[in-house]
């Protein structure tokens, strides 16, 4: 009888070893299509994997902002309290592994019912008292030894929670950080083409000056200026745009940020969108879902799954606990504490849920439906982070492309520029003519602003589809 017990034991203990890896992820590529360089480059040329990935653009500002953002975000908070959360779940799982001990103590004085119970003596038996004294102290324990390993599998997918909403957080942070700094370069973009704008309008307007003179000497005519002062009002209509758009970004980062938007404002934004930023440098897309937070919280969702199918699986076997309770119980205070109020008993409990199998079947479902659908939410992320990376880059290079054609037509503007002055010095070419190519220059500017503010969008993007680092 105790060999068979014994043989019981070991199988239903065989039931808890840990849970293999799973390997039926999606296959991937070991090269990127239009991704990263796989191996970073010189240290002048990529950012370290231990720096922060904003901290490439060089910005004091930038920098502050972020800081910011990840110490006040309310979403962060939130994210904060859900892993301790998580964390206490995770310790309550392993606390159900340990013996539980109480300790229980009663002093007090009972009257009984002369009609019920061992009062109706008291009418019966001379002396019999109706009023007893009650003096208790127990120590009583139990601990389930969990031989199919069920509350094992519960802690390991109280563990695997956790580590999913730790890489949540981490997530979130990136995340966060990148909204902050697209904002940031949305409200720079906006105020480089305000000032581009605003210095085009004052060239302009001298040349409206000369328009007026030319009008009352005969050699331009009323329609002429009156199409110039159209043209000037147009051109202005796009100042409240761009200023509604510095407002906004600015609202946009006090909400990240955890401020009130209608007293916070960032500083008045003085940086430039031409320094030169390197692209985002990161890993293989093998690599990268070993990296990127959120497809690790999709794999530890997955292993919390698989572990909870087999804490339900545990369920189709025995349970068996130890229980022991010790300690003294008398009616007479006086005698409490000697050897005859002493109590004691150990006993061997047994549950199986043997006419239960139907339920349990249907748990059994329930956990691997759940598990099937933490399967595809894996996959999913891996692919939608590969995705993200591909189109990431993929736009970062059409961006700098752009921006180097742009950059290249105001150089040729800037050229002519330089030899309508030498011209004009020379008496060959009038002001007006000088004039004319400053305009030429200055109407490219806005231009150029915005390709610049969309390759630092780019590069922002970049470096939240790799996964940061923060």
């Amino acid at each position: 009888m105790k060999r068979s017990l014994l043989l019981t034991a070991l199988l239903l203990s065989a039931c808890a070893q840990p849970l293999p890896p799973r390997t039926d992820g999606p296959a991937l590529s070991s090269e990127w299509r239009h991704g990263p360089a796989s191996t970073p480059p010189s240290a002048s040329s990529g950012t370290s994997a231990a720096t922060a990935w904003w901290a490439s653009f060089n910005d004091p500002e930038l920098n502050r902002l972020e800081a910011l953002a990840l110490d006040q975000n309310l979403d962060v908070q939130q994210a904060l309290s859900r892993l301790e959360q998580s964390r206490a779940s995770f310790n309550l799982s392993e606390v159900n592994l340990l013996p539980n001990v109480g300790l229980d103590a009663t002093a007090g004085q009972v009257e009984q019912s002369l009609n019920s119970g061992l009062g109706v003596l008291s009418k019966m038996i001379p002396n019999f008292p109706r009023t007893v004294d009650r003096y208790q102290l127990g120590l009583s324990g139990s601990w389930d030894l969990d031989f199919a390993g069920s509350l094992k599998r519960q802690r390991e997918a109280a563990k695997a929670s956790v580590m999913a909403t730790q890489n949540d957080l981490q997530s979130l942070q990136i995340s966060i950080t990148a909204e902050v700094a697209d904002a940031y370069f949305l409200m720079l973009g906006a105020a480089g083409q305000k000032a581009a704008l605003e210095h085009q309008l004052g060239l302009l307007n001298s040349q409206f000056k000369v328009l007026k003179a030319r009008e009352k000497t005969g050699t331009a005519t009323r329609q002429e200026l009156y199409q110039f002062e159209a043209g000037l009002e147009e051109l202005s209509s796009n100042l409240p745009n761009l200023v509604s758009a510095i407002e906004s970004q600015q609202v946009r980062i006090a909400v990240l940020l955890g401020q009130n938007p209608s007293a916070w404002r960032v500083a008045a934004p003085t940086a430039v969108l031409n320094q030169p930023v390197p692209d985002p440098v990161g890993p293989s897309p093998v690599a990268l879902i070993r990296s990127r937070p959120d497809v690790l919280a999709a794999e530890q969702r997955l292993k919390a799954s698989g572990a909870r199918v087999a804490a339900s699986l545990a369920e189709y076997y025995p349970k068996v606990s130890l229980i022991a309770a010790f300690g003294q119980d008398s009616n007479v205070f006086s005698t409490f504490d000697s050897s005859r109020s002493a109590f004691g008993q150990t006993l061997l409990g047994f549950k199986w849920r043997l006419f239960d199998f139907g339920r349990i079947d249907a748990e059994v479902k329930v956990a691997r439906g759940k598990e099937q659908e933490a399967l595809l939410a894996y996959r999913l992320a891996v692919l939608r982070a590969v995705g993200e990376v591909e189109t990431g880059f993929t736009q970062l290079a059409a961006n700098r492309e752009q921006l180097q054609r742009l950059a290249a037509k105001q150089k040729s503007l800037e050229k002519a520029l330089g030899v309508a002055q030498r011209a004009y010095l020379t008496g060959a070419a009038s002001e007006e003519d000088v004039l004319q190519a400053r305009l030429a220059v200055v109407r490219t500017t806005p231009q150029v602003v915005q390709s610049q503010r969309e390759v630092a969008r780019a590069i922002v993007a970049a470096a939240r589809a790799l996964g940061g680092p923060l």
